[in-house]
């Protein structure tokens, strides 16, 4: 749904409304596929319209992103069969999850 690496780009790939997607992306099936997982992605979480979400759900989502990480459960197999080489390795999920909780942090404490 949303992370790939943590080089500033995949992290945020099909999170905004930029893309960064491959050739076989855009031809059918895989195509099909693609935009809906993109679509679902971005409706829970895009980062081009951070600014326009609420402190509460902005807490959510830092918190969401740092505990399906550290489940192993981003990226989602589907991602990761059609993208080699984003699956996060222990230190990527650290700095991951030290990132969210910098964020979070600056958040009024009454929203976290």
């Amino acid at each position: 749904m949303w992370f790939g690496t943590t080089d500033g780009i995949s992290v945020f790939d099909g999170q905004a409304f930029k893309d960064y997607s491959t050739t076989y992306t855009y031809i059918a099936p895989v195509s099909w596929y693609t935009i809906g997982h993109v679509t679902k992605g971005r409706a829970e979480l895009n980062f081009s319209e951070w600014g326009r979400y609420g402190l509460r759900k902005k807490d959510t989502r830092l918190k969401a992103i740092c505990d399906q990480c550290q489940r192993g459960e981003m990226p989602i197999p589907s991602y990761a069969l059609v993208h080699p080489g984003v699956r996060l390795s222990p230190d990527e999920v650290k700095r991951i999850c030290e990132w969210t909780a910098e964020e979070r942090n600056r958040l009024p404490a009454e929203h976290r």
